[in-house]
Parts: C-alpha cells; sequence; structure tokens
C-alpha cells in the first residue's frame, strides 16, 4: 500500500505521530486524538444578550451564533465553542483554565437548570427564560434574564486554601453587554 501519510496522503489516511492520530480529511491534517477541554478566553465581541453573526453570507442567531463566535474567534481550535455553565465548572475544578485570566469580569453563559427563588434549593430545567431566550432577545423585560459567570481567585481567609472560584448568577437582566467564554 505504501507510506501516504507524507506524499499526496488520500483522504481518509490515518497516521500516528507524536503521541498523537491524525487524519487526512483531503485538505489538511486533522488532530483525532480526544484533546483535554479548556477555556481558550472571552470572546472578541461584546453582546447584550441577543447574539447575532454572519456566516458564509447567512445571518446566524442565538446560539449557533455563539458557537460561530468562538470558532472566528479561535480559528485554530476546530473545536472552539461558547462554554455551558457545567464546561466552566469542570475545567475550573481540574485547573484547566488555559491563558485566561480570573477577574472581577462577568460573561454571558448557557445555564441548563436555574433556581425558582434565592431561597429554596427548587430547580427548573426550563432553561429559556434563564439564558435570554436562548439569546435571541436582548429586552431586559421581568421574564428575560440571562446567566453570567466570574471566574475569580479566591482571596482565603485565615486558613483556607487558593483557588479558584465560579460565581454564577442566573438573573441578569439580558440588555447588558458582555463577552461570552469560549473554549474547547
Amino acid at each position: 500500500m505504501g507510506d501516504q501519510t507524507n506524499a499526496n496522503p488520500k483522504e481518509g489516511t490515518i497516521k500516528f505521530a507524536n503521541g498523537t492520530f491524525m487524519g487526512f480529511d483531503g485538505n489538511k491534517w486533522v488532530n483525532l486524538s480526544p484533546q483535554e477541554k479548556y477555556i481558550l478566553g472571552p470572546s472578541n465581541i461584546v453582546t447584550d444578550g441577543s447574539i447575532s453573526t454572519t456566516v458564509n453570507g447567512f445571518l446566524v442567531t442565538g446560539l449557533a451564533a455563539a458557537n460561530a463566535i468562538c470558532r472566528a474567534d479561535f480559528p485554530n481550535e476546530p473545536t472552539a465553542h461558547f462554554y455551558h455553565v457545567d464546561e466552566i465548572e469542570k475545567v475550573v475544578a481540574y485547573g484547566n483554565i488555559g491563558n485566561f485570566s480570573p477577574s472581577n469580569t462577568n460573561y454571558w453563559t448557557m445555564a441548563s437548570v436555574f433556581r425558582i427563588d434565592s431561597n429554596t434549593s427548587y430547580y427548573q430545567t426550563n432553561t429559556v427564560s434563564n439564558n435570554c431566550y436562548n439569546f435571541l432577545s436582548n429586552g431586559g423585560n421581568l421574564f428575560e434574564r440571562g446567566t453570567t459567570v466570574r471566574i475569580t481567585f479566591a482571596t482565603p481567609y485565615a486558613g483556607q486554601l487558593l483557588g479558584y472560584q465560579v460565581n454564577l448568577s442566573q438573573e441578569t437582566t439580558c440588555n447588558q453587554n458582555l463577552r461570552m467564554i469560549c473554549g474547547r
């Protein structure tokens, strides 16, 4: 069959080099090995809860737009996407924050559940109204709220350990101008 991994590889060819499986997609070699998830950084754009962008001449809105923006902002990361609360919590717990600098800055994120009120532990799974109507609305009326996240480095009290904190707010008015967190 010959060596197709270096000279004139055919689409679908797989090679193993430097501990990584690579596949040729017809144009370039693509990493096939699982990549560890981590925060790539904030989006370059600021959005008011209604996310939209143009992809190949077509208007894209909501979550699809958020993912497209993250892919455009991090073009060398083929799996770049808008980070969900669960992903943020996991990567911070493992210390995989990449070059992201914890600060007192809030960022839009997507939540899968939200607390009905701050006095109970009752959670509801209808996330449409707590994610700026799937990031399609910036009206900021009483029922339109979004979820924001702020990652900070904890300042310890006497005897406590240092570490990152993930602070969520699920009652953010949807007309605030914030960036999004992108990750892979």
